[in-house]
C-alpha cells in the first residue's frame, strides 16, 4: 500500500500528516516496505501526525505517535511543493 499520492499534481494524499522528515516527496518511495508499525520518524508521521490550529511550527503529538503540526507548516509545505491541499485519512478531535 502507498503511504501517500499526489492527485492532480497538486493534492497531497496521506492516511495522517507531513512530517518534518520530509525534505522530498521522492523520500516516501524509498521507505521500504514491508515495514513493520513504525514508532517514529518520516513513516510514522505519514501514518500518525495531526493538524492543529493550536500549534506553531512541530510539536510532539498528544495521542503519542507522529507529531503535531500548524497551519505554518500547511502552507510552508504546500508552497516547497507546489502543492494546493493535504488530503487526509483520519482526524482526531483537538
Amino acid at each position: 500500500m502507498p503511504y501517500a499520492a499526489i492527485v492532480d499534481e497538486k493534492i497531497f494524499c496521506v492516511h495522517g500528516g507531513i512530517s518534518p522528515y520530509l525534505q522530498s516527496l521522492e523520500q516516501i518511495n524509498q521507505i521500504p516496505r514491508p515495514l513493520d508499525a513504525p514508532d517514529k520518524e518520516l513513516a510514522c508521521d505519514l501514518l500518525n501526525a495531526d493538524p492543529s490550529p493550536l500549534y506553531k511550527g512541530w510539536t510532539e503529538n498528544d495521542r503519542g505517535m507522529g507529531v503535531a503540526f500548524g497551519p505554518d507548516v500547511v502552507l510552508s509545505f504546500l508552497k516547497t511543493h507546489d502543492l494546493t491541499v493535504i488530503c487526509r485519512g483520519h482526524e482526531v478531535p483537538y
